[in-house]
């Protein structure tokens, strides 16, 4: 397929599996997870529960209690760090091609903790952006939800109409795009 040029005011881009990749590192932490809290099969919970929010997903699958929760978020994301996340093959070049053209043309919309995130893009040496990012403990809705998307924007200057996010599954650029009109 040839390259296509679109012209947009801002990149949304998500983090793991876009800009970076922790599945050693989250194997590892489901793996521990799911022998502490009995949950069977590590793989088949990282698939039911890749690209939500943790403190979501550690409620649900091992029924942890409210006052325990950050400290379990806390190891489950020191496994993922220790198990060496790395930058995808293009990324920084294409960051730094960004950053070069704009000054708030690109953020980072994740999933993951405010904590965890720039901990895990230091370790890539994947630069913050200048406008920010926009993590789980920003919005009270996660991913698929319009709410972390239209925060990207805004920490863009941009309508989230004139953004590309990437990736971005179908169903959730319908939902986006419905909030925006």
């Amino acid at each position: 397929m040839p390259p296509r040029t679109i012209t947009v005011d801002a990149v949304l881009f998500d983090m793991d599996g876009t800009l970076l990749d922790s599945t050693p590192g989250l194997h590892a932490a489901w793996t521990t997870f799911a022998r502490d809290y009995s949950l069977g099969d590590p793989l088949a919970v990282v698939h039911e529960t890749h690209g939500r929010r943790l403190a979501d997903t550690l409620k649900e699958y091992c029924r942890i209690e409210e006052s325990k929760l950050q400290d379990e978020i806390d190891r489950f994301e020191e496994e993922v760090i220790n198990g060496g996340p790395i930058a995808l093959a293009g990324v920084l070049d294409l960051l730094a091609q960004l950053s070069s053209e704009t000054q708030d043309g690109w953020t980072i919309v994740t999933s993951a903790t405010r904590n965890y995130a720039p901990r895990a893009l230091e370790r890539c040496g994947i630069p913050l952006p200048r406008a920010g990012i926009v993590t789980s403990n920003d919005v009270a809705h996660g991913k698929p939800h319009p709410a972390p998307y239209l925060a990207g924007a805004e920490l863009c200057g941009v309508s989230a109409a004139n953004c590309e996010i990437s990736p971005l599954a179908r169903n959730s650029r319908v939902r986006v795009l419905t909030a925006i009109y």
